[in-house]
């Protein structure tokens, strides 16, 4: 895909789109790159659910586009490039078709932490996104100059509820049987010593059109710690893939 291209940035839980302003920049200057915000989109249909959020995407986007989701924001582009005859290439960032662990379902999120955080979060969600982002910011080589840059993409108190609605989204979303009947190109980025999401689950990903890539020396926020390499390795795809 050589041509211009709709190419948009969904981010992950927690953060603000603004997470992505560096790779924005080390895209191609053709491309028309856009960083929707969910908080927007929920307060706009007044639901915190993932099917507000994609029934708000799925009409934006009406030309051949390629998605790419870190993290939740995974979640979100697997769900939307089922549902839209657009969208021509999908890249996953640190993400899955599951998030959580599972009797049937590894080298994610552990279940009980998972839960034990939403508990947190629901007592305290300021001081439970601060720890959520020294996990984001764990395996990274300089891991307190990367803790301040992540905080300074963090969301704000008055999303509070839109995070605590989409922790239970996640919770219970399983995109397993959808990922395995994807029939466009996918390409997932893994940090080697992401925290969160381990590159294991790639054995688990069945779809035959998955290419994958693992950055070293890094934990789950590639798109700030790599951000170079990410922009290469998802221009390459688009290009080779289209």
């Amino acid at each position: 895909m050589n041509h211009a291209v709709d190419c948009y940035l969904l981010h992950g839980w927690g953060f603000q789109h603004t997470v992505f302003a560096g790779l924005k920049r080390r895209l191609p200057e053709s491309w028309n790159v856009l960083t929707p915000c969910f908080y927007q989109m929920a307060e706009d249909a007044g639901d915190g659910s993932f099917d507000a959020l994609i029934n708000k995407l799925l009409p934006e986007i009406n030309r051949d586009a390629v998605l790419v989701g870190w993290s939740m924001g995974g979640l979100i582009a697997q769900l939307v490039a089922a549902k839209s005859q657009h969208v021509k290439q999908l890249v996953l960032i640190a993400s899955a078709p599951r998030l959580v662990n599972d009797d049937d379902w590894h080298h994610t999120i552990d279940r009980h932490a998972y839960t034990a955080l939403m508990q947190e979060f629901a007592v305290d969600p300021d001081q439970t996104l601060t720890r959520f982002v020294g996990l984001v910011a764990q395996g990274e080589r300089y891991r307190k100059q990367m803790m301040q840059t992540l905080l300074e993409y963090c969301a704000l108190p008055e999303q509070a509820s839109a995070l605590a609605a989409w922790l239970k989204e996640i919770l219970k979303c399983d995109l397993r049987s959808l990922y395995s009947a994807l029939d466009m190109p996918v390409l997932v980025l893994f940090g080697e010593k992401d925290a969160l999401v381990n590159e294991q689950v790639l054995k688990d990903m069945t779809n035959r059109q998955t290419r994958h890539l693992t950055l070293e020396d890094c934990g789950h926020a590639p798109l700030i710690s790599r951000t170079k390499e990410v922009a290469d390795a998802v221009q390459a795809f688009c290009c080779n893939y289209g």
